[in-house]
């Protein structure tokens, strides 16, 4: 035994001995530093540098030192002053505070700081304290005492109820934490307060002079009125304006309601209001659904008082009488009320038969009315013989009346055919012709109405003012409103002076209409025969369609001629004016002479004729007729368009805009007409202008009103827009006519003049949808162009699906 103590002492000896002595293999600490980074490289060891470098830590270590510092400050560190302390990088900090937080249940991470349960057991301690000495807590000013989010600390706290925190949460508020002993202390007081309330009180009232807390305050009254402690309801929820209404009061308050409807047969809403009902619209509902109240605009109202009104009024329709409802209502009922009643009578579930309502109150039946405008019938015929008789501007005299009749006396064709001959031999000398309706033109007193249904005789007499102006005398109104109240007031008693005030101002606007038909009357059995005022009525719609049609037309056309080159587009727009857009023009001016039986009228319209009919003009008429005249021979389409348009303007005629699906139209009956003719021509010169025309229109969707020395420039336009073949046969057929009228023995003026002369016959036909006249026999007719002709045709009556090459 004693041998071993020696062994053992002489180990102990030689391990002191190796301990003290320096070993001669010693590692620097680049080895150092080298073998420790290879180790970290190949994942063999997890450790973290220090800031500085210095100093190498393991997790575990890092994880110790972490929970020293938060035991060191109480239990809550913040990761930034943890980075600081522990002289490493903020990232590691924060991965480990993660790890050990989810690990470890005692601590908690939020907003950066680590927080241990022991601090939270201590704040629910001193929460304790504050709840003990105020009775109550709020957490949303604890969150700023402890500068944590207010959903944390309402869970920390909740979690600590009953055990560290002596005291209770509201159901409702989750942020607020009572004692028992101020539940308690408050349900007393406000079943206090409340038992000694004998009347309608504002809840909020009492919230703010007694310091109540809001919300435990309405936890408790509900509390006490549901269990039947406190007796009466609270009205108006959680509101401000809610109000505690006593069940005594509330009894009394309800009898001496259901008393005044019983005997009164309504509720007026301001007299609830006053009682101390604060919402008399949803009280009434609630009190006295199903039985059938009519809501107005200020009250509630039995369904048989609103009966009996109903039944005076049908009364009074069906006797043709007149009834006031206001008497038969509350007097406390307002207008508005009023107008309520006679609208449920208006828009019931029947029609309500037609009527007047004046002042807001009476009724009155068509019948009435009637009888009414009677006890003026007299004096309106008798006032208007003698208005007659004293203005003499307002009767047409003898002499104006023949000539009148006599243009009038015409018959329709008759005038057609004259106005034709006029217009023709007008042209006559351009060897362009078409046939052109010149309608006459009426000009209503209210600009922009062309069916005004005013007096024709006064229409007639402005047109006889001449140069001197176009006005004429209005006459005067009649019955003045002053006499008809003075009447209505004698006759009808029982209406107030309002009543007759409004009844005469319904009154007026008839009686005048009767004055004027009476004036007329007067005027019409004072001179024998007929004005025509029909007939110029109709010559006026006549005008205005056949400007809106020829307009469109010439816009139509205008659009074609623009798709030609800048050097071809002259000769067709110049064309275009000395044809269709002269034709127009002297239609209108045709028209004014005759509404002003100008001498010019029985002749043709030419640019002498225009210049004596714009002197007999007004001046109002005279300056934009004098435009129209100007560019009549002109050279743009447009300007002769714009100017046209206001002439019309100043004639009171309307040019109306065509839209896409007229212009469709037209376009279809322009190729219709077209065809027809083609269809009977044989005439070579004429088949070629029309199959030229046609196969443009085919191609480019427009229409053509081009002269014949402009056909050489329609089959060059339609080169590479129509098929080859077509193409080389309209080039082979157009060398062929000109051939023709060259043998004939017909210069090349001589042959441009005649295409011309078919081309403008074609396109005016086609534009009026005229049918062809027929071709013209030809002397000698070359056997080749006969051969072709059906070929020709066939290009436009048979049409060949093009590709979109050759298009």
């Amino acid at each position: 035994m004693e041998s071993d103590w020696e062994d053992i002492r002489r180990l102990a000896a030689d391990l002191q001995r190796v301990q003290l002595t320096d070993t001669a293999q010693r590692l620097s600490e680049r080895c150092v530093v080298e073998l420790v980074g290879r180790l970290l490289k190949e994942q063999r060891l997890m450790l973290i540098h220090s800031r500085d470098g210095k100093d190498i830590l393991t997790l575990d270590q890092l994880e110790r030192e972490i929970i020293d510092e938060v035991h060191a400050h109480g239990g809550r560190a913040n990761l930034s002053d943890l980075q600081q302390l522990l002289n490493v990088d903020v990232c590691h900090v924060e991965a480990r505070a993660v790890d050990m937080c989810r690990s470890d249940k005692e601590l908690t991470l939020i907003l950066g700081q680590i927080l241990h349960s022991s601090y939270l057991d201590r704040m629910g301690e001193d929460v304790n304290d504050r709840l003990r000495e105020a009775g109550f807590v709020n957490v949303s000013e604890l969150c700023k005492v402890y500068d944590l989010p207010t959903d944390f600390l309402t869970e920390v706290l909740r979690e600590r109820l009953g055990s560290l925190v002596s005291g209770r949460g509201d159901a409702l508020d989750l942020g607020v934490i009572y004692t028992d002993a101020f539940v308690s202390r408050h349900r007393a007081r406000i079943r206090g307060l409340f038992t000694a309330i004998t009347r309608p009180t504002s809840v909020h009232n009492l919230i703010n002079q007694f310091g109540f807390q809001e919300r435990l305050f309405y936890t408790m009254l509900e509390e006490l009125v549901k269990a039947g402690r406190l007796k009466g309801s609270l009205v108006g929820g959680r509101r401000e304006h809610s109000v505690f209404v006593p069940q005594l009061y509330a009894r009394t308050q309800n009898q001496w309601v259901d008393n005044f409807l019983s005997l009164n047969g309504f509720l007026e809403l301001e007299a609830l209001s006053r009682l101390g009902i604060p919402d008399p619209d949803g009280w009434v509902r609630r009190r006295y659904e199903g039985t059938g109240l009519v809501r107005l605009a200020t009250a509630y109202v039995r369904p048989s008082l609103i009966d009996a009104v109903h039944a005076a009024l049908d009364e009074a329709m069906a006797t043709g009488t007149w009834v006031d409802v206001q008497p038969l209502l509350p007097s406390s009922l307002s207008p508005a009320d009023i107008e309520g009643v006679l609208r449920s009578w208006a828009g019931g579930g029947r029609a309500a038969p037609a009527h007047t309502v004046l002042c807001g109150r009476l009724v009155a039946s068509p019948d009435f009315l009637a009888s009414c405008l009677e006890l003026f019938q007299e004096s309106v015929r008798a006032h208007a013989s003698q208005e007659a008789l004293r203005v003499p501007a307002l009767v047409i005299s003898e002499q104006q009346l023949l000539s009148l009749s006599s243009c009038a006396s015409t018959a329709p064709a008759e005038q057609a055919d004259e106005r034709r001959r006029r217009v023709h031999d007008t042209k006559a000398s351009r060897g362009n012709a078409r046939e052109v309706k010149t309608k006459k033109q009426k000009r209503p007193r209210g600009k922009g109405d062309p069916t005004d249904d005013d007096d024709d005789l006064h229409h007639h007499h402005q047109h006889h003012q001449g140069s001197g102006g176009r006005g004429h005398v209005p006459p005067p109104s009649y019955p003045p409103l002053a006499e008809v109240k003075d009447v209505l007031g004698k006759k009808f008693p029982e209406l107030d002076r309002d009543a007759i005030a409004e009844l005469a101002e319904e009154l007026s606007r008839p009686l005048s209409q009767a004055y004027d038909a009476a004036l007329q009357s007067v005027l019409l059995a004072a001179t024998p025969g007929d004005p025509g005022g029909s007939r110029r009525r109709q010559g006026g719609r006549e005008l205005q369609e056949e400007l809106t049609a020829s307009v469109a037309n010439i816009r139509l056309f205008l659009r074609g001629a623009l798709l030609f080159p800048d050097d071809v587009q002259p000769n067709l727009s110049r064309h275009l004016l000395k044809t269709l857009c002269t034709d127009v023009g002297n239609s209108v001016f045709a028209s004014l002479a005759s509404d002003a039986s100008s001498p010019e009228a029985a002749g043709p319209i030419t640019a002498e004729a225009r210049l004596r009919i714009l002197g007999k003009m007004p001046d109002d008429l005279r300056r934009p007729l004098v435009r129209l005249h100007a560019v009549m021979g002109g050279k743009s389409v447009e300007e002769f368009l714009s100017s046209l348009e206001e002439a019309a303007e100043a004639c009171d005629l309307m040019i109306k805009k065509v839209d896409r699906k007229r212009e469709r139209q037209l376009l279809f009956q322009h190729r219709q007409a077209l065809l027809g003719q083609l269809g009977t021509c044989e005439d070579p010169a004429l088949v070629l202008h029309l199959t030229a025309t046609l196969l443009f229109q085919q191609a480019r969707q427009a229409a053509l009103h081009a002269p014949g020395r402009s056909v050489p420039s329609i089959v060059a336009h339609l080169h590479g827009v129509i098929p080859p073949d077509h193409h080389a046969l309209l080039l082979r057929f157009q060398s062929l006519v000109v051939k023709l009228l060259i043998g004939q023995g017909k210069g090349a003026e001589s042959v441009a003049s005649s295409a011309a002369a078919a081309a403008a016959r074609s396109n005016q036909d086609a534009a009026l949808g005229h049918a062809p006249e027929g071709g013209q026999s030809e002397k000698a007719t070359a056997e080749e162009l006969r051969s072709l002709i059906p070929s020709l045709k066939e290009l436009v009556t048979k049409p060949r699906k093009t590709s979109g090459s050759e298009a």
